[in-house]
Parts: structure tokens; sequence; C-alpha cells
């Protein structure tokens, strides 16, 4: 057969319509799995875009609750100077430097939560809770009466709470 002639005997780019047709299906088939991997690269383009919205969504209100949270913070420590102040006037020497402590902590914690970028109020609630965790391997006993005392106490002053806001209605 001379290397002029195709397959089949036919002279140069004389292909038969099977031969064209299955030409015609398999670019077809290249543009579909081309088209197949666009819109794949686009979902995934589209999915990091809406993973990183989402993501500055929840840092910002992270990062808005933990202003809250400082101003409520810094506002229970002032309430708890007056009362430690209240004390020593009273005589209670001791209580109030209990609650002074108590105070300088809480005065710690507000400036904390008003300085912290959200990474490392997410690393701080992870150590807290790996704390908590190991704590509660150690001192289970303590943890269960603990979460029954809580279970007791907490109605109580959920009920009062609830009076108080109805009477200042």
């Amino acid at each position: 057969m001379p290397a002029a002639e195709g397959f089949h005997g036919r002279g140069p780019g004389k292909a038969t319509s099977q031969e064209r047709r299955g030409d015609e299906v398999s670019a077809t088939t290249q543009g579909q799995t081309t088209a197949v991997h666009d819109l794949a690269d686009a979902g995934k383009v589209v999915a990091e875009a809406a993973g990183a919205v989402a993501g500055d969504r929840v840092r910002t209100e992270v990062e808005g609750r933990a202003s809250r949270a400082a101003v409520e913070v810094k506002a229970f420590a002032v309430s708890m100077r007056a009362s430690s102040a209240s004390l020593r006037d009273q005589g209670h020497v001791g209580q109030a430097e209990l609650i002074d402590e108590i105070t300088v902590r809480a005065d710690r914690l507000a400036a904390h939560l008003a300085t912290a970028d959200t990474d490392d109020l997410v690393e701080d609630v992870k150590r807290l809770a790996q704390q908590a965790a190991s704590f509660a391997r150690q001192e289970p006993a303590l943890v269960i009466a603990g979460a029954f005392t809580l279970g007791l106490l907490a109605p109580k002053a959920i009920a009062a709470i609830a009076a108080d806001h109805e009477g200042t209605d």
C-alpha cells in the first residue's frame, strides 16, 4: 500500500462518515470534559469565596461579642469595687480583699477581651476546654457535685432574675 493512501486504501484526507462522526464525538466529549473541569474550578472558587465571607462574618461577630463582653466585665468590676468599699466601711476587710482580687482579675479579663484578636480568643477557648476536660477526668466527683449544686441553684437564680425584670417593667 502506497504511503499516500489512508486507512482502508482511501487517499489522504478521505475519511468515511463514520470516522468523521467518531472524530466529532471525540471532540464533543473532550469539549464536555473541559466544560466540566471549568465548572468544577468555578465551583471551587465560589466555595472558597463563600468560605472567606463566612469566615469574615464569624470573625466580625466574635470581635463584636468580645468587645461587648469586655464592656460588661468592666461594668462588673466597677460594681465589685463599690461592693468592696462598702464591705470595708462595714469592717469586713477579709471579704473586701477577696472581692478586690476578683475585681483585679475581672479588669485583666476585660482588657484581654478588648485587645485580643479573634485567633487569640479561639486559642484561649480551646485551651480552657482542654483544661476543663482534664480537670473533669482528674476530679469527676467534684464535677458531678458542682453540676448537682448548679442544677439546684440555677432555677432559683433564674426565678429571682425574672421576678426582678417583672418588677421593673
